[in-house]
């Protein structure tokens, strides 16, 4: 009787477990000299992890400072438009799995502030209406796979007279840990079987 209270017990447990939400908030602030990244992982509103990542002109050794440390900031939003690009192209590549992962999100929080100048209005317009596209597009296609309970909160703030950039995000995102881990392995799966028939040819 004692045994099987036991077990009673370790299914409701186990139950909870996979049907508790996890919850995820990113902060990335970005400055012309440094890249601040924040995650916080919290379950049960417990923080159970955080991590602060840094990239600054002071680090000399990191690969992605030494690849944009030289570049001028026109040079910067071209390099910003292909990564975006990029992005999506990789984001097309793993439509089904990119979705699946969207699909189980709920957002809770998305704030995305972004001040751009280069000194000439003509480049800024530029800049800030590429920036404010693809602001649209990525908030559109997380709004369009995703549960949002709040309103997006997006903005691109030109500045005509000097130069600088500035953009800061934040998100807060759920997840169910049973969903979470179902990803995972659907991942994990499809993963194996693409080496599989690689290795095959």
């Amino acid at each position: 009787m004692v045994l099987m209270w036991i077990i009673f017990i370790l299914v409701i447990i186990v139950f909870l477990f996979f049907y508790s939400n996890m919850y995820f908030s990113f902060r990335f602030t970005y400055t012309s000299h440094q890249l601040v990244c924040t995650i916080e992982i919290y379950l049960y509103r417990l923080r159970i992890f955080q991590q602060e990542i840094k990239l600054d002109d002071n680090n000399e050794d990191n690969e992605i400072w030494r690849i944009w440390k030289d570049k001028s900031l026109q040079e910067l939003i071209d390099v910003f438009q292909a990564d975006c690009r990029n992005v999506f192209q990789k984001m097309g590549d793993l439509n089904c799995f990119v979705r699946s992962i969207f699909q189980k999100i709920s957002v809770h929080e998305l704030k995305w502030f972004t001040h751009v100048g280069t000194g000439e209005a003509s480049t800024t317009g530029l800049a800030a209406g590429s920036i404010w596209a693809f602001k649209e597009v990525l908030v559109g296609f997380i709004s369009n796979q995703s549960k949002i309970y709040c309103k997006p909160k997006i903005g691109v703030h030109p500045h005509f007279q000097f130069k600088c950039i500035q953009s800061t995000f934040n998100c807060i995102v759920s997840v169910k840990i049973g969903q979470a881990i179902h990803v995972f392995l659907k991942a994990m799966r499809k993963t194996s079987f693409r080496k599989e028939a690689a290795f095959i040819k």
